[in-house]
């Protein structure tokens, strides 16, 4: 009854040690049962939190000699030696740990990060693919190994990783979009095979954006739809389709504002079936409302067409369209702006030419600066029929 006692307060001072951090928990758990594994690991955790990593070690040693079975334990002693700077010990208690449990990815990625900082690539990286392929979780981390390794060599780091099945294409596109490769994320996205998540591509064209590769951004985003116009073309300039503001790439996009409405109208559209209307309600801010990205080619002179109308349209800023070059930020050429009284259908153009260095452009429909602040918008204003047209130099 007694043993039964002391095995349960143990227990109960092994998880308070940990909450808590406190090597005298710890202590007391181990002297009240000094047979228990889990009692020495506790008590080597807190050792090694407190700054302790020799006596850390030693105890987790304790209680490996006591359930010498454990893979678990016998991985959390190699990573205790290692971190007190016993790389050769360390390597054989990660030994003993892949015996145990062959077919566990941690063992192996923690001995093949070791070999690897002991400049055994070829066994160490055979480690941390076995770790992949045995946990998923492991890809991205074995990515990363492999461009430090390759000192940012993308097709080395390509060899290294080895894995020929999408994920870990998709893995390496991200990898290399995020470290500004972009033909090299393109050209990941292209070898896969399967259907990836909207969410995956989603996060491929943001960041491919961001790192101003348009044209590549561009292919992977138009690749998850058919019903997409080419490239150098709006996006539903007439506003057929359905409405979608949040995306990410080179559809129509606003940011969310509790005094913006946008809504599909089919009341009198200038073309087709339905055109967009904004109702402004308090809307006192400078920055776009209604963004899209198009792409287009260096030096040339493009024209921009669309059609507006207003009603009870109030504010000391007027709307107007600015074509922006994508990469420099700077803007390109403007509108007029948009008439404040009630007016019918009118057909818009801004012409502009691209810099040397253009590659895509963006359409933002913004305010003129106001005199005074603050300087608020009320009023509604439709827009349709949207096109982008190379003009020919004569």
């Amino acid at each position: 009854m007694k043993s039964a006692a002391s095995f349960g307060l143990s227990k109960i001072l092994s998880r308070y040690s940990l909450v808590a951090n406190s090597v005298a928990a710890a202590n007391e758990a181990v002297k009240l049962t000094p047979n228990d594994a889990e009692a020495h690991r506790a008590r080597a955790v807190v050792l090694n939190n407190s700054g302790l990593k020799g006596d850390a070690a030693k105890e987790m040693e304790v209680a490996v000699s006591l359930r010498p079975r454990d893979d678990l334990l016998w991985m959390e002693v190699g990573i205790l030696r290692d971190g007190s700077g016993d790389a050769d010990s360390a390597l054989v208690a990660f030994d003993h740990s892949v015996r145990l449990a062959p077919r566990y990815g941690h063992p192996h990625w923690q001995r093949g990060n070791l070999l690897v900082r002991l400049g055994r690539y070829d066994e160490g990286f055979s480690d941390l693919r076995l770790a992949a392929a045995s946990n998923r979780d492991f890809l991205p981390g074995l990515i990363d190994l492999a461009w430090g390794i390759s000192r940012e060599d993308a097709r080395l780091t390509e060899d290294l990783v080895q894995f020929q099945d999408d994920q870990a294409r998709l893995g390496l596109s991200r990898f290399f979009a995020h470290r500004r490769k972009n033909q090299e994320a393109l050209q990941q996205f292209r070898s896969i095979t399967t259907p990836i998540s909207e969410g995956a591509r989603a996060d491929l064209v943001r960041t491919l954006i961001q790192s101003k590769a348009f044209l590549e951004a561009f292919e992977i985003w138009r690749s998850g739809s058919v019903n997409l116009n080419s490239a150098s073309t709006i996006q539903d300039g007439g506003f057929e389709q359905d409405l979608i503001l949040d995306q990410s790439g080179f559809g129509w996009q606003a940011p969310k504002y509790d005094n913006v409405i946008f809504a599909l109208d089919v009341n009198e559209p200038h073309s087709g079936a339905r055109s967009l209307r904004i109702t402004f309600d308090g809307y006192d801010n400078s920055a776009a409302v209604l963004a899209q990205l198009v792409l287009i080619k260096p030096e040339r002179r493009y024209r921009v067409s669309f059609a507006v109308k207003t009603k009870d349209l109030v504010t000391g800023g007027l709307p107007t369209l600015k074509v922006v070059d994508a990469s420099s930020e700077k803007v390109l050429s403007a509108s007029q702006n948009f008439q404040g009284a009630t007016s019918d259908w009118t057909t818009m153009t801004v012409d502009f030419t691209t810099f040397p260095s253009s590659t895509a452009v963006f359409l933002r429909l913004e305010r003129n600066a106001c005199s005074s602040s603050p300087c608020p918008v009320f009023g509604h204003v439709w827009l349709d029929s949207f096109a982008v047209d190379e003009v020919s130099v004569n």
